[in-house]
């Protein structure tokens, strides 16, 4: 699971693929606590990395929301990268 998120995976595709695998959700729940990861600030670093951050529009910016959201963070985690607009 750490190796998934250090490639830009957040927790709700990194969820999923466990479900997929029959993994308890409550121990998913339980590990994917204990990566004790910045998801929002791992979103923005992922975001960053295919984007340029700067004086985006409202098409550029839907554009990230949906590719964060495939890459599996949630609405706040994705929302968080737009903050310091």
């Amino acid at each position: 699971m750490q190796q998934r998120s250090a490639k830009g995976v957040g927790p709700l595709k990194l969820a999923s693929e466990l479900i997929k695998k029959g993994i308890d959700r409550h121990l998913i729940d339980r590990l994917i606590k204990q990566l004790d990861t910045n998801w929002a600030e791992l979103a923005k670093q992922v975001a960053d990395s295919k984007y340029i951050l700067e004086d985006l529009d409202q098409h550029e910016k839907a554009r990230i929301v949906r590719f964060l959201s495939s890459r599996g963070f949630t609405t706040d985690q994705i929302l968080s990268v737009f903050k310091d607009d």
